[in-house]
């Protein structure tokens, strides 16, 4: 491992240890929020926030490991073999509409888990909503995405592009993500804008708790959003990433600290 870390240029290199530290800075935050959830526990408002944000954390740092741990092994096998492969080495499946290496389908649908268990506190305690249509949205989106991505592997292990079952799968695909869009949009406009509008029609605590809230996940989501950076002209340009998390993060949990 060592000899091949060593055969790998600066821009590689920089570029998993920036993954690896973005997956660091979540599970530091997952174990602080769900820490808060327990020591909030006599406050039932302020423990399901808290668990809400905590399993938000959680499966986005799922996303983070299945992510990293595909780029360490891809720029591992670059170096014995280049080049040629832009699939997913964790992943290794063939799903209609996606292809082979589907690693994808398995993100979208850990994000979609992620923001139904962020959105349920937020309606519930917020919106006072009785019947959370935005989470319910978000979880049909990740239950049919989960059933997709793997069930389609299992009953469908040898498919091929020629074959009747894959344009039907791949119809069926075009729904699923479809909803899973859907959701994730609500989900940001309830997440995201209900707190701006919020924080502009109110004022004290209020309007500090909203804002910090509603520009902590606007800070994380593109937080996430620029792992993707392309970093070939300048490595350092990574930095920017785990860098707005750690802000965005710090956000949040002062946002949600602030008693109403």
């Amino acid at each position: 491992m060592i000899v091949q870390w060593e055969t790998l240029d600066l821009n590689a290199q920089l570029n998993l240890v920036y993954q690896a530290l973005i997956a660091i800075i979540m599970l530091v935050m997952m174990t602080y929020f769900f820490a808060q959830s327990v020591k909030l526990r006599d406050v039932t408002s302020q423990k399901h926030f808290y668990l809400g944000l905590g399993g938000f954390v959680a499966f986005n740092l799922i996303t983070q490991l299945i992510w990293t741990i595909d780029k360490w092994i891809d720029a591992i096998r670059t170096v014995e073999n280049p080049p040629g492969f832009d699939g997913s080495y964790v992943v290794d499946f063939v799903l209609p509409f996606v292809g082979k290496g589907a690693i994808n389908p398995y993100l979208f649908m850990l994000f979609l888990w992620g923001f139904a268990s962020v959105c349920w506190p937020v309606e519930k305690y917020v919106r006072n909503s009785k019947r959370f249509p935005i989470t319910v949205i978000n979880l049909i989106g990740a239950i049919a995405m989960a059933a997709y991505t793997f069930v389609v592997p299992w009953f469908f292990p040898g498919i091929s592009d020629a074959s009747p079952a894959w344009e039907t799968l791949e119809y069926a695909m075009y729904g699923v993500l479809g909803i899973g869009a859907i959701g994730l949009v609500l989900a940001l406009v309830l997440i995201i804008g209900f707190y701006l509008v919020l924080g502009g029609k109110t004022s004290g605590s209020v309007r500090k708790k909203s804002i910090l809230i509603a520009f902590g996940f606007m800070l994380v989501i593109i937080g996430l959003l620029l792992t993707q950076l392309p970093k070939e002209g300048n490595p350092w340009i990574g930095l920017i990433s785990p860098s707005v998390m750690i802000v965005g993060f710090i956000f949040l949990g002062t946002g949600y600290r602030i008693q109403i």
